[in-house]
């Protein structure tokens, strides 16, 4: 299998209970990539193991060409990857520019990148000097995009970043996307919020049960009849 990221037949038990069951797909540079399922499908457990945060039983992980497996999180963050998390974590004594800044961890914080940081926080109409405590909770999930996307990572993975969003956040977040994905970086955005996933999403990989039942385009992928069992519904 070649790719950017290439996961292969990962399995994580915690004791008796599998929470990924052989699960294996690529993503290629430049893609943008969905990743849905219904709560306890795995898709946390996966995200942890790509980013070093839980070790898999089973299986291999290769970045860029690299075998990662097992790889402790700050290592696997030098190469590229980035992700957020589904809690909001921020720094209260900092304000939004340098909470930003935090995800460029290894870098200096030079004018350039002081830049960018700011182009990216004004595009959510997020104000850089401001401090989190004047945020909504949508706003600190915004937030934390940002901090994901400011060293310009070669991947990106985005624990539901929808979540709690109003209707303009969303919009904003949508727009934010489509940035990168012209600039080339590669996506992978786990949600809930299926219709953000099919605007912005090339391909949506589909979890239930620990295991990868669909892998396709977004049209196929909402008539698959097993996707709409699991997840998606017959209402």
């Amino acid at each position: 299998m070649s790719g950017l990221l290439v996961v292969d037949r990962v399995t994580k038990r915690f004791g008796g209970i599998t929470a990924l069951d052989g699960v294996s797909f690529r993503l290629q540079a430049g893609e943008t990539v969905g990743l849905i399922g219904p709560n306890g499908a795995g898709k946390s457990t996966l995200i942890g193991v790509v980013s070093g945060f839980i070790p898999p039983t089973v299986g291999r992980v290769h970045f860029g060409g690299v075998d990662i497996t097992g790889w402790p999180p700050h290592r696997v963050a030098n190469l590229g990857l980035r992700r957020t998390f589904q809690a909001a974590n921020v720094f209260h004594g900092l304000n939004l520019e340098e909470n930003v800044l935090i995800g460029a961890a290894g870098l200096s914080w030079s004018a350039q990148l002081r830049g960018e940081a700011r182009r990216i926080l004004e595009s959510l109409r997020l104000e850089p000097k401001a401090y989190p405590a004047a945020l909504t909770a949508g706003q600190l999930r915004l937030l934390a995009v940002a901090r994901a996307l400011v060293a310009r990572p070669r991947l990106v993975m985005l624990d539901e970043p929808a979540a709690g969003l109003s209707g303009a956040e969303l919009e904003l977040l949508g727009k934010l996307l489509e940035r990168f994905r012209l600039d080339g970086t590669t996506v992978l955005l786990i949600e809930h919020n299926v219709s953000l996933v099919f605007a912005h999403c090339n391909r949506v990989l589909v979890l239930d049960l620990g295991r990868l039942i669909v892998d396709g385009p977004p049209a196929q992928v909402a008539m698959d009849r097993r996707v709409v069992e699991a997840y998606l519904g017959t209402g």
